[in-house]
């Protein structure tokens, strides 16, 4: 059957061959669409040799075909993952009208050809790929080593497409000035709580509201557990400065690290050994409260203090006694309004996303799904890829 198959193939290749160029009948029309019946009909048939033949065939047919028809094959070979290459890549770099179907949707495009595509082809199949079902690494980075605006925007829509961890964190530099990237990023399933938090420093306040009620979707038992994975990495042995993180740790055992005793670490000029009892009380870890103390406009110690329910007398001590020593103190009102003006409640959701941020947390939790709307989503993709 197959030897049969592959012969009369050979024959009907080789009768559109003596056809002129520019020939173009009903016939042949008609034909090509039977082929394309037969073939989806049955594609299981279609291998080796008579899949060569086969794709080679529908090829030259394609190539001598109105725009009608190879819109209609096209859209009808999008769908299947048997259909042959050849006459795939020939059809995704046809006018947009007949590529769009197999760039949005072909499973047997290959990362390969679609990126030979995009370095061939304009603006129009470059937004049809960006909106693929599925997209690599290496597409998702070909298409924003464009660097067009647009089609990153469209990239970052699709939660289908595939970032890696560096990559995104360089688009979320990137928005800090191309604003338009920042709702797109703030929407995206996969975007890291670290992400989050340094997204939300300078989003307009919708957005920030979004980041917000994102923490909303998080499982109090992953808070609690990201606390004691934090608190825990803060005594790690043999780990540099052993000594304040031994100290830190008798205090917290005995129920002696409050809010007075950092009083008197800050009173006493003993920073180091501050940093480490307030990441304890924060549920934070050390880099994280680093990361809050350098922030130089300290909105982010105001929302940690206002999270942790430290007063506004030791957040007060912390920025005028310590990180504006022997600086400028010209902003000192500006600085104590912030702390008022950060609700608590919305404090203790972005401190939700701070919690889980750290290497230890990120590590012990290898995917934390921020939004209900991406369980739904991976669900859906399972029953259909089913």
């Amino acid at each position: 059957m197959a030897t049969q198959l592959v012969e009369l193939l050979i024959l009907a290749g080789a009768r559109v061959k003596r056809k002129s160029a520019n020939a173009r009948t009903g016939q042949e029309v008609q034909f090509l669409r039977s082929l394309i019946d037969i073939f989806m009909a049955a594609p299981e048939k279609f291998h080796g040799a008579a899949l060569d033949e086969f794709d080679g065939l529908v090829c030259a047919l394609c190539a001598n075909a109105d725009p009608e028809t190879r819109q209609a094959i096209g859209a009808r070979l999008a769908h299947s993952a048997d259909a042959p290459r050849r006459v795939l890549k020939q059809l995704a770099r046809d006018d947009i009208s007949i590529a769009e179907s197999i760039l949005r949707l072909s499973p047997n495009l290959k990362d390969d050809d679609i990126c030979a595509i995009i370095r061939a082809r304009g603006i129009a199949h470059h937004r049809a790929i960006a909106n693929r079902f599925d997209l690599s690494y290496a597409v998702s980075e070909a298409l924003l080593a464009l660097n067009n605006e647009v089609i990153t925007i469209s990239l970052l829509k699709n939660q289908r497409a595939h970032f890696r961890p560096h990559v995104l964190e360089a688009l979320v530099d990137q928005s800090r000035k191309l604003t338009s990237l920042q709702a797109p990023l703030v929407n995206r399933f996969d975007l890291s709580p670290a992400l989050l938090t340094r997204l939300y420093f300078y989003v307009p306040a919708a957005l920030k509201s979004q980041i917000l009620n994102r923490s909303d979707h998080l499982e109090p038992a992953l808070i609690d557990e990201a606390i004691q994975i934090n608190r825990a990495s803060l005594f790690h042995p043999g780990q540099d400065k052993e000594h304040l993180r031994h100290s830190v740790y008798q205090r917290s055992i005995q129920g002696h690290l409050t809010e007075v005793q950092l009083r008197a670490l800050i009173s006493e000029r003993k920073i180091d050994e501050f940093i480490f009892a307030f990441a304890y009380l924060a549920g934070l870890d050390e880099d994280a409260v680093k990361t809050i103390l350098n922030d130089s406009r300290f909105e982010a110690l105001a929302i940690a203090c206002r999270a942790s329910e430290i007063h506004r007398d030791l957040f007060s001590r912390l920025v005028f006694g310590v990180l504006l020593e022997g600086r400028d103190k010209a902003k000192a009102l500006r600085i104590l309004d912030l702390y008022l003006k950060v609700p608590p409640d919305a404090a203790k959701k972005l401190m939700r996303l701070w919690r889980l941020r750290s290497k230890a947390v990120q590590n012990a939790n290898q995917t934390i799904i921020l939004d209900a709307k991406a369980t739904a989503t991976r669900r859906s993709d399972k029953r259909q890829t089913a």
